[in-house]
């Protein structure tokens, strides 16, 4: 493997690889953590923490979602000013090969069923039931937009251009792939009338964007309160997603908004729709 001692002379210490604060954050401190504990190069720890990952009691898509994060930090220490063009084009090279050896477990899909989506009327019951103006933008973007919740977070508002009353937002999702939301105009001057961000869109009053594990534990709680079983706001995810092809969206663009890499994702999710009667039984029959 490439030695990257000329990388960590640039750096110096994980203050840099700890300072980054993205969607991978919270992925990434294992890997952090296991840096910390090891001896080697970057890649030789990528390496090794690869080995680990197998031996932890983790789920496959917790088990990717890891991987990536640990890649996504050692690419990002490749690419710091200073580095050359062989180091990089090595790191690539290494990454490739120690993903040809280790390939990461295959994802074990689940349809998602109507117990876990919330419905239209239950989102309007939803928000009835909110205690603040704040809960209630939280739902509403969600359900309104599909994104992930650290996608959420992330948001900044010079991520975000008006135009012919609708809003654009830019956002960053996994795999550092870029994707634009809408929202009409009114949802995203709410928000901003709410949360009175000078950076986020939603911003603590300390200026800092929200956890998003605050966010799915409020939502959860206000869809206890309405519907009686408490959804975290991934499942606001899958509710658009749901309602979307419900309404016969096509399945690519479904895909495409959501973020996802490839149709068969979505369809595997939420391919779960049946028939009605009047649709199965013709009446010449």
């Amino acid at each position: 493997m490439s030695d990257l001692a000329t990388i960590k002379r640039i750096d110096g210490s994980m203050a840099y690889l700890s300072g980054i604060k993205d969607s991978y954050t919270p992925a990434a401190k294992s890997f952090l953590n296991f840096m910390l504990c090891n001896d080697g190069n970057y890649l030789e720890k990528l390496h090794g923490y690869f080995y680990w990952l197998e031996d932890q009691d983790y789920r496959p898509a917790t088990v990717r979602i890891k991987r990536q994060a640990a890649i996504d930090r050692v690419r990002r220490i490749a690419n710091l000013p200073g580095a050359t063009p062989e180091i990089r084009a090595q790191t690539d090279w290494a990454i490739a090969e120690l993903v040809k050896e280790t390939p990461s477990p295959k994802l074990q899909f689940q349809s998602v069923g109507q117990e876990k989506i919330l419905s239209l009327p239950d989102y309007r019951k939803t928000l009835t039931l909110c205690k603040s103006e704040r809960q209630r933008c939280f739902i509403r973007f969600l359900y309104s937009t599909g994104c992930r919740v650290a996608e959420l977070a992330s948001i900044k508002l010079s991520a975000c251009t008006i135009l012919l009353g609708t809003v654009y937002i830019s956002i960053v999702g996994k795999g550092r792939k870029e994707r634009q939301l809408r929202i009409p105009l009114r949802l995203y001057n709410a928000i901003v009338e709410t949360f009175g961000g000078k950076r986020y869109l939603f911003e603590t009053s300390k200026g800092n964007p929200y956890p998003r594990q605050y966010i799915s534990n409020e939502i959860k709680k206000i869809t206890k309160r309405a519907t009686g079983k408490g959804l975290s706001a991934h499942k606001m995810r899958h509710s658009w997603a749901t309602r979307q092809l419900a309404n016969g969206t096509p399945i690519d663009a479904v895909s495409r908004y959501l973020g996802h890499s490839d149709t068969t994702i979505t369809l595997r999710f939420y391919a779960h729709n049946e028939m009605t009667d009047a649709q199965l039984f013709d009446e010449e029959l």
